[in-house]
């Protein structure tokens, strides 16, 4: 994964933790977080840049896999939908 911070005349890398437990399936970039979801269910979170990343703690049922990520308003619940 790379990143650019000048509106695409550079690109840097931008890597997840290695090794991570699974294949990241879906990623978010908002303007001060970005997300990956992986293929095991985990949720990853970078409010760096993509310098750090940490594990999200999600609650509820199990989530079996991350197959897409989308954005909400403020006020919208949050949830990870399972996989029909």
């Amino acid at each position: 994964m790379q990143r650019t911070k000048d509106a695409g005349r550079s690109w840097t890398d931008c890597a997840l933790p290695e090794p991570l437990p699974a294949m990241p399936y879906a990623l978010l970039a908002t303007e001060d977080r970005l997300f990956a979801g992986l293929a095991d269910g985990q949720l990853w979170e970078s409010r760096d840049r993509g310098d750090s990343w940490t594990s999200c703690a999600l609650q509820g049922d199990e989530v079996g896999r991350i197959l897409a990520l989308a954005v909400a308003g403020a006020d919208a619940p949050r949830q990870a939908l399972p996989p029909p």
